[in-house]
């Protein structure tokens, strides 16, 4: 597939996605700014748990809490039992399956327009990126801005 083809289908699938009935947040991590994978590991649970604590109130709303996670590192998947079981009494953990693949696709291709974001100000975004998208200034306007509107944060404020 040429870039115009592959294109044309990331923008059905973008289109698709930022129609959904979904919000999110994320955290960004950034390995060479900690000295040990502990380290790492210890940010990330105080900022799992930050967040949790702050937004309280809207996850009590829900009588069962379920946790989805693709078993991809070991270590993510024991934090999030962690935090999550510390936090809630009723949560139930499952493994992606392929009645969730949509939104499993769905929260990869958020992830990694955060990913470009994060590269983009670090200054390590790839030719074969920046090539995809026609520029950076393109994916921050035409993608980015949109799939901010999904963000937990941005809906809270409004």
């Amino acid at each position: 597939m040429d870039s115009k083809e592959r294109r044309q289908i990331f923008d059905c699938f973008f289109s698709f996605a930022k129609h959904l009935p979904v919000t999110y947040k994320s955290f960004v991590f950034y390995k060479p700014d900690y000295d040990s994978k502990d380290q790492l590991l210890n940010a990330m649970t105080k900022a799992l748990s930050g967040f949790i604590k702050e937004n309280q109130s809207f996850f009590f709303g829900y009588s069962v809490i379920e946790a989805f996670y693709d078993s991809g590192q070991q270590e993510i998947a024991q934090l999030l039992r962690t935090v999550f079981s510390g936090a809630f009494h009723d949560v139930e953990f499952r493994s992606s399956t392929a009645s969730l693949y949509r939104l499993q696709q769905v929260a990869d291709l958020i992830c990694t327009m955060e990913a470009l974001v994060v590269k983009t100000e670090k200054g390590i975004v790839t030719k074969s990126e920046e090539n995809f998208f026609l520029s950076i200034r393109r994916f921050m306007h035409t993608y980015y801005r949109r799939i901010r509107y999904l963000d937990f944060n941005s809906k809270k404020q409004n």
